[in-house]
């Protein structure tokens, strides 16, 4: 069942935890979810039941039902929890070498520039750099994601003619 799951996965959390703690290898353990489990017979109405949802129609709720929480823990600073922006899963890993100052690649780079405009896109909500979402995108979030869109599509499908843009 689904709360089994849960419980095997916090069960795996903590020992992969517990085990880096007592090891002196620096490392960083980032855990997340791809989506929210479909959770009683009606699915998005139960989350409103439950009142994660406010079936409000809002860009915040549209957000909330797409969006998973991340954990983000490591074994050699001091940094404990912090709150962050919320972000999409592709600006994680940008967010995660900034936040300990790893080298970052191009591709890391532009992503993580592009999080003071746009943190995200998903399901037609973008995230703005506010870390706010919305249905009602400005002009300025609309071209970071058509930007980001043809460097996506020229990545997989095309001759990288991004790496360009990314190097210069």
């Amino acid at each position: 069942t689904y709360l089994t799951g849960l419980k095997f996965a916090d069960q795996s959390l903590e020992y992969l935890v517990n085990y880096f703690e007592n090891t002196g290898d620096p490392t960083i353990i980032i855990f997340f979810g791809d989506h929210l489990a479909k959770i009683g017979e009606y699915g998005e109405a139960d989350f409103i039941t439950a009142g994660y949802l406010t079936g409000d129609g809002s860009a915040q709720d549209a957000f909330d039902f797409y969006s998973t929480p991340y954990v983000i823990w490591d074994n050699f600073s001091n940094k404990g929890a912090q709150a962050l922006k919320p972000i999409r899963m592709y600006q994680l890993l940008p967010t995660v070498t900034t936040m300990y100052n790893l080298p970052r690649s191009a591709y890391f780079n532009y992503l993580y520039d592009q999080q003071s405009v746009l943190r995200g896109y998903a399901q037609s909500i973008y995230l703005g750099g506010d870390g706010i979402p919305t249905f009602e995108p400005s002009e300025e979030m609309k071209q970071k994601q058509k930007e980001f869109e043809m460097l996506e599509y020229d990545n997989f499908f095309g001759k990288r003619y991004g790496n360009d843009k990314l190097t210069r």
